[in-house]
């Protein structure tokens, strides 16, 4: 009961990522290890919205972690260290190129309730050092997540920040949009602020900052949220934040807890205006994701 592993595979069209992950745990010290292999592709440039055939890319490679966490009465904290490696292709243009880095992240969660209210503080903060085709780059990424809770329903709000120093690639700075994929380490894409109602990388930038409140009913798999999002360049002028309105359905909460695992499947909608780049549109996008 202490080896953990998972094969995986991805299939799709436009953005991707697909391919294939293997990744493995090891829960036998006081430390979690975990080794992650993947082959993905990946490209951006033929969405029919922001598309990105400078990204379009694909890569090769692992990342290998080291975790620990503990709870307290109060709440928990955890800590990762960890390295990865990848061999990227651009799609095509460019000649072939090597990115490594190594990153580390605290994270803790402070909760306090009496009854069926309360409220909960999550905090996070991630730094990574990074080498590609031979340029080195720095990137921080810090956020919090305050949630209040009551029996009939909870509200959160949710912020995060981050810059990004050296001679970073297109590759390395934050993007905007996308849904996460299991076959991709965390941990070798801090970069990447997910959001499945926007396209992919639908802005780019060496600096960001995200919003997100959401509300969510006790008694109920929906989901309503608001979120704003930017990415710009240093010295450059910070441009119109990335809107987005609408509504999930998250199914995962219909599934025992003891059954789903670390299941996400949802449905949604929602309203996306953006001035840079320019769209208006309302999207509809769906997710299945499990990390077992």
């Amino acid at each position: 009961g202490r080896l953990h592993w998972t094969a995986v595979a991805a299939a799709g069209n436009a953005a991707g990522p697909r391919g294939g992950s293997i990744a493995g745990a090891w829960h036998g010290l006081p430390v979690d290890l975990r080794l992650q292999l993947f082959s993905a592709l990946e490209e951006p440039g033929r969405q029919r919205l922001v598309a990105r055939p400078e990204l379009d890319e694909e890569r090769r490679g692992g990342f290998a972690s080291a975790s620990w966490g503990r709870p307290f009465f109060w709440g928990g904290a955890r800590l990762e260290a960890g390295g990865g490696w990848t061999r990227v292709e651009p799609v095509d243009v460019g000649p072939k190129f090597d990115r490594a880095l190594a990153s580390v992240r605290a994270g803790s969660i402070f909760r306090h309730t009496r009854g069926e209210s309360g409220f909960t503080l999550e905090l996070d903060l991630a730094d990574s050092f990074g080498r590609t085709s031979g340029a080195s780059w720095n990137q921080w990424l810090a956020g919090g997540r305050l949630t209040g809770i009551t029996s009939v329903a909870s509200l959160a709000a949710s912020a995060r920040c981050g810059g990004t120093g050296g001679s970073p690639m297109p590759f390395d700075l934050f993007a905007l949009g996308g849904a996460s994929s299991a076959i991709l380490p965390p941990g070798l894409d801090r970069n990447r602020i997910e959001s499945p109602a926007l396209p992919a990388a639908a802005q780019l930038g060496e600096r960001v900052e995200a919003y997100r409140a959401e509300l969510s009913v006790a008694s109920s798999p929906l989901v309503l949220y608001a979120e704003r999002m930017r990415a710009w360049n240093a010295g450059a002028e910070r441009p119109d934040w990335i809107r987005v309105e609408g509504i999930e359905l998250r199914l995962e909460r219909l599934i025992p807890q003891d059954v789903a695992g670390n299941v996400s499947l949802y449905l949604g909608l929602a309203r996306v205006r953006s001035r840079e780049p320019r769209f208006d549109s309302t999207r509809g996008y769906a997710g299945l994701l499990v990390r077992p």
